[in-house]
C-alpha cells in the first residue's frame, strides 16, 4: 500500500517555561501531526487542539497560560484538511501517540473517524491513578468511535518488541510502544515510498534529548512532564539506539519546531 504523508502543525504554543527560560525551552513549539492519504481513507496521527480552542484559547482556562496556546484557526487539523482539498469527512482514522488534550482535542471535531489509543492510555483516562493522571486528560465524549490496541504480543521492529501493526493497513503503519510520558504512550511508525518516518509523541521534546544534549533543567522538566520517569527513560534510550543504528529512519518528536521541515 502505497501512503502519502503530509506533515501538519496543528497550534503553536509558547510555554510559560520558555518566557521564564528561553536558553532551556524553545521560544515556540508546535504540534507536529501528520496527515496520511491511504486505500482507506484519510489518517490523522495526533490532532493538536480542537477548533473551537483555536478560536477562542481562552476555553482551555489556566492551561492556556501554562502552554500559552494561540488563537490560530488556520492551524485547526480540520482547516488544514480542508486547504489540503481533502473533505473532512474524507478522515476515517484518528491515530493518537496519547490522549493530552494537545495531542487529541480535534477528536471532536472529526466525530465519525475511528481513534486508535492502546489500551492502557484509555485505562488511564477511565479509572487514573495518580493525581498526575487525573488532572492531565481532558473529558471524552460518550460517543467516541474508540478502537483499542493491546500491546501484550507482537513483532519486532528495528529492536522495539511488541509492535502491532494497525489493521488493515498491511505492515505500512505500525504502533510503537514508547510508555512512560503516559501509561499508555505510543509512536507511530509509516513506512513512505523508500523509508521510515517515525512519529516519537512526547517520548521527548527536544531533538537534543536524543543526542545526550540537553540541559539538567530539561531534563528535570521531562521528568515531571512523564508519568514513569524511569519507564520514559528507557523509551528514550530505544530511540536514542535507532537512531544510532538506522540514520536512515527520520525520527521526530511531536514538540520541536526543528523536526518540522527537516
Amino acid at each position: 500500500m502505497q501512503l502519502k504523508v503530509h506533515h501538519l502543525n496543528c497550534s503553536s504554543m509558547c510555554p510559560v517555561g520558555a518566557k521564564f527560560m528561553p536558553s532551556v525551552f524553545p521560544k515556540k513549539v508546535i504540534c507536529h501531526c501528520l496527515l496520511i492519504e491511504s486505500n482507506g481513507g484519510l489518517i490523522l496521527v495526533d490532532t493538536g487542539f480542537c477548533l473551537s480552542t483555536l478560536v477562542n484559547p481562552k476555553e482551555q482556562g489556566a492551561m492556556r497560560f501554562l502552554l500559552g496556546i494561540e488563537g490560530a484557526p488556520d492551524e485547526a487539523a480540520i482547516n488544514q484538511v480542508k486547504s489540503l482539498g481533502f473533505s473532512p469527512k474524507d478522515v476515517r482514522h484518528i491515530v493518537a501517540t496519547h490522549l493530552d488534550v494537545d495531542h487529541c482535542g480535534a477528536v471532536v471535531d472529526f466525530p465519525w473517524a475511528e481513534v486508535h489509543v492502546s489500551s492502557l492510555e484509555l485505562q488511564a483516562v477511565r479509572n487514573p491513578r495518580t493525581i498526575k493522571e487525573r488532572i492531565r486528560y481532558p473529558k471524552f465524549s460518550d460517543n467516541v468511535n474508540w478502537r483499542v490496541h493491546d500491546f501484550g504480543s507482537g513483532e519486532d521492529w528495528f529492536g522495539f518488541k511488541s509492535v502491532r501493526a494497525l489493521s488493515g493497513f498491511e505492515d505500512d503503519l505500525l504502533l510503537i510502544p514508547l510508555f512512560g510520558h503516559t501509561r499508555g504512550h505510543f509512536g507511530v511508525a509509516i513506512k513512505e515510498r523508500d523509508r521510515w518516518l517515525l512519529h516519537a509523541g512526547d517520548a521527548y521534546y527536544d531533538h537534543k534529548e536524543l543526542d545526550d544534549q540537553s540541559s539538567w533543567a530539561l531534563r528535570t522538566f521531562m521528568s515531571s512532564a512523564h508519568t514513569d520517569s524511569v519507564v520514559a527513560r528507557k523509551s528514550l534510550d530505544n530511540l536514542k539506539n535507532l537512531k544510532r543504528s538506522n540514520p536512515g529512519i527520520r525520527v521526530f518528536c511531536a514538540h520541536d519546531p526543528t523536526e518540522f521541515g527537516s
